[in-house]
């Protein structure tokens, strides 16, 4: 997950304050754009200041660091929803505990909420579209299906199988982790919290203090 160290905070309290100017610009009838390249910045500091301040602080970090990777896959992606959310769960899985999976399953409503409010209404010189909106029902389904495939590799000790062996182990794992379209998670802490997450001792400060206390988060 990105570091997120002085620089980046300085920026984001600059760009709240300017969030803050636009909107009595707007009040007195004109509207000012932000470059693409702002979008990232611009969509985790409104989250910040609106429907984050409805999350305990280790939630709002773990949304806030789930967008930091997802918005920049949404803008390559075209605004594909679907598509950005699936590649930014393959990058995310190795890197984080199962519990920040847990986060985003139980804050999707939130999340999706704003994203539904906000993404439309990017203050872009040219308006967007967003292609393959992604439910709750669509997210547990992706997840339990990365869950299974983490519990195989844990639980197999093997990183690679063959498609003959990993189809049905996949199909059982599915089924033990999950009760319809809903994740089981005390099943999914039984399995994966057997072995402690590794904490990359390279990573800053900040990100290992993150890591850290989403791992002791209890279902």
């Amino acid at each position: 997950m990105p570091k997120q160290g002085q620089y980046a905070r300085q920026e984001r309290r600059q760009m709240a304050k300017q969030l803050h100017q636009r909107r009595g610009t707007k009040a007195r009838g004109s509207q000012r754009t932000i470059e693409p390249s702002m979008v990232t910045d611009f969509v985790i500091v409104r989250f910040r200041l609106t429907s984050g301040k409805q999350l305990a602080k280790v939630d709002q970090e773990s949304i806030q660091r789930f967008l930091q990777e997802f918005i920049p896959r949404l803008q390559e992606r075209d605004f594909d929803f679907q598509a950005a959310l699936r590649l930014t769960l393959q990058y995310v899985a190795s890197r984080v505990p199962w519990q920040f999976f847990y986060q985003l399953s139980q804050q999707w409503p939130v999340l999706d909420h704003f994203l539904r409010r906000e993404l439309p209404a990017l203050p872009l010189a040219k308006p967007l579209i967003v292609k393959n909106w992604v439910s709750q029902e669509d997210l547990n389904q992706g997840l339990i299906a990365l869950l299974a495939r983490q519990s195989i590799r844990l639980t197999t000790l093997q990183s690679k199988l063959s498609p003959a062996a990993a189809t049905p182990l996949t199909k059982k794992m599915k089924l033990a982790i999950s009760d319809g379209n809903q994740v089981k998670w005390s099943a999914v802490s039984a399995l994966l919290g057997m072995v402690p997450f590794p904490i990359d001792h390279h990573l800053d400060s900040g990100t290992q203090e993150w890591l850290q206390a989403i791992q002791k988060l209890t279902i």
